[in-house]
């Protein structure tokens, strides 16, 4: 799998974007360090803004390129959604 992520990575020439389930947000971190070992490019990370309610969390998170989103934003305006859509 390491190597499809690869071949994909180099092909396509764009950034990896992970989106959490919530069921851990520590997979992400797992999965980001499984990425640097191997030398694959790092991954953007998405999580909810609710994980910035946590105490450590946001500053590892952001440490590793995270950003959040604002699921209820994203529903509600149109504004939000455009920008969140061209970030991504």
């Amino acid at each position: 799998m390491v190597e499809q992520i690869r071949e994909i990575s180099e092909k396509s020439g764009m950034p990896i974007v992970l989106l959490p389930t919530h069921r851990s947000y520590l997979d992400l971190l797992i999965v980001s360090y499984v990425f640097l070992i191997y030398n694959l490019r790092l991954p953007r990370l998405v999580a909810d803004e609710a994980l910035l309610q946590a105490h450590l969390l946001p500053f590892i998170f952001k440490s590793c390129g995270a950003f959040f989103f604002r699921e209820k934003d994203y529903e509600k305006s149109n504004l939000y959604r455009s920008i969140f859509d061209t970030y991504i």
